[in-house]
């Protein structure tokens, strides 16, 4: 099988069954989404881009079908494209080292873009600097219409609290962060407390978010 063969080049033991059983998911009918997600929050995640590129959509039941036009012009003229051009520009050590300068320059058109769409779709939700810090890692690896299409069901659903007017729904969340971080690490959480160092948060709610979204899936 040469899809079997390709993936078991350069990859451990633990991560080509990974792989295999992602691949395995991804090919019945209907998806298995319970194991690819059961996979995404495990170890080493979904392991290689290329399996996230076909993972991704399903789990949030996407499609290219989905995708609407939509009109620079309209785009330029948002109230908050010039703040999310300030934060995108300075984005560059999200990006990876061995990017060519052109390169960067036109992910980072395309990550305005793409967030400016969203703001201009979804009326409801308010920009926040660390927004755009999820909206690249979907973008390194799915494309920009992809990333539209996915990040638009992540405001509705899975990040919707942290993209109010206020603060309040993200303070009530924030307050779970030390005892689960208590559960899954008490040593941590300990040192945490004795240290007195206060636990460090973004605009968009908990800076452990955008290391879940990109290690975790």
């Amino acid at each position: 099988m040469d899809t079997e063969l390709r993936i078991r080049r350069g990859v451990l033991h633990w991560q080509y069954e990974k792989l295999r059983e992602v691949q395995e998911a991804l090919e019945r009918d209907p998806v298995d989404i319970g194991t690819i997600r059961k996979h995404a929050i495990s170890n080493g995640g979904l392991v290689s881009n290329e399996l996230r590129k076909k993972a991704w959509p399903k789990m949030l039941g996407v499609s290219v079908c989905d995708i609407s036009p939509y009109e620079d012009a309209a785009l330029s003229a948002h109230k908050d494209r010039a703040q999310v051009q300030l934060d995108v520009n300075r984005c560059h050590r999200r990006l990876p080292r061995d990017m060519s300068e052109e390169a960067r320059a036109d992910i980072q058109k395309q990550l305005v873009r793409v967030i400016v769409r969203l703001l201009a779709r979804h009326r409801g939700i308010h920009y926040y600097q660390g927004f755009h810090d999820i909206v690249v890692t979907f973008l390194l690896v799915l494309g920009e219409d992809l990333t539209y299409l996915i990040m638009g069901q992540l405001i509705t659903c899975h990040i919707n609290d942290f993209l109010d007017a206020d603060m309040t729904r993200t303070k009530s969340i924030i307050a779970y962060i030390s005892p689960l971080l208590s559960l899954q690490c008490t040593e941590l959480e300990e040192f945490i407390t004795r240290s007195e160092c206060a636990y460090y948060f973004t605009p968009l709610g908990p800076s452990v978010l955008t290391t879940s979204v990109s290690a975790g899936l």
